[in-house]
């Protein structure tokens, strides 16, 4: 009796299995690929530009608003005489640009739409490596193409096309040119970057494979929130009120100074954050937020970074004293 119940069961199972197996149309990991993309998938627009000298360009962005702002990077839209954005649906419109902050690499375009599709956005702050991340864009024009890879690293800092490319997302899953401003998601279908770069390699080490960068989604949103007021480029630039010159080796020998390496604060202005935090001429600094200051290019590049409001922490010396203040970052306005 006890062999016949069992032998019963055996055979139920078999079916439960084969019929599951049936019935699932993918492994578990390519379904939830599959739904994220789906979810996200009508929030990537594609981006057609035209130039004055009559060249053609493309990119990607994503919805941030169902009344028609548009995400994308500052690079695929700027100089651009006409911009023409499309959905998935085949609808296409014009757009302008609202705001364009060049040295994020950043841009809010606007059309003239309602009941856009936006998409759920997540916390990059929150991202883990090895955690999967997908790519959709518009690469070289294949419209809408979807590549799969993972989270390889994060806080890249890259220098290229003139600016200093800071806390990057670095992922193997493959973007192009035309895929810049597109949309990097994980297995929830969230946005949690804008794809920006691709790197292949210097002089030395060419054709490199496997290397593109997107711009941490926490930071684009924050951006996006200024651009969207029509705030463009370099006005207003991230501020702190002090101008400065690059130390020297020599210099720091000849003065007997107690850093080699840093920038000199030779002025500050009088209502500025920096007068206000207690820097004063003549002091030197050397870390900002823990990264090291080599020179007055480093500290723009750094200072660019940042947002109105934002508290950077700086390590100076004053007095031949090593110290460590807090600056409220403003936009300059007078």
């Amino acid at each position: 009796m006890i062999r016949f119940i069992s032998f019963i069961f055996a055979v139920l199972f078999s079916f439960i299995l084969i019929f599951a197996t049936a019935n699932a149309a993918y492994p578990v990991g390519e379904e939830a690929v599959i739904k994220a993309v789906k979810k996200v998938k009508p929030s990537v627009v594609s981006i057609l530009t035209t130039f004055q000298s009559g060249k053609e360009g493309g990119g990607s962005g994503v919805v941030l608003t169902a009344d028609g702002y548009i995400l994308t990077n500052a690079h695929v839209v700027e100089k651009a005489k006409t911009i023409q954005v499309g959905l998935v649906s085949g609808k296409k419109f014009s757009a302008v640009i609202v705001g364009s902050a060049k040295h994020k690499d950043l841009a809010v375009i606007k059309v003239k739409a309602n009941g856009l599709p936006v998409p759920p956005f997540g916390n990059s702050s929150k991202l883990e490596l090895g955690q999967t991340a997908i790519a959709i864009g518009n690469p070289l024009k294949f419209q809408w193409s979807v590549t799969v890879g993972c989270i390889s690293a994060m806080n890249r800092d890259i220098k290229t096309r003139g600016i200093m490319y800071r806390d990057l997302i670095q992922t193997d899953a493959a973007i192009n040119p035309g895929s810049s401003g597109g949309a990097l998601i994980n297995l929830k279908g969230e946005i949690i970057g804008i794809n920006t770069l691709v790197y292949t390699g210097n002089s030395e080490f060419k054709n490199a494979q496997g290397l593109s960068f997107a711009i941490p989604i926490n930071n684009a949103l924050e951006t996006s929130k200024f651009l969207r007021k029509g705030e463009i480029q370099a006005s207003p630039k991230p501020w702190i009120g002090i101008s400065g010159i690059t130390l020297t080796r020599e210099t720091a020998e000849n003065y007997d100074l107690p850093v080699k390496t840093g920038i000199i604060v030779n002025s500050v202005v009088g209502y500025g954050p920096a007068k206000k935090a207690g820097l004063e001429k003549g002091c030197i600094i050397t870390e900002f937020n823990g990264q090291k200051v080599l020179s007055t290019d480093d500290f723009k590049a750094l200072l660019n970074g940042c947002m109105a409001g934002q508290v950077i922490q700086l390590t100076i010396w004053k007095q031949n004293k090593r110290q460590k203040i807090n600056v409220t970052v403003e936009h300059q306005t007078r």
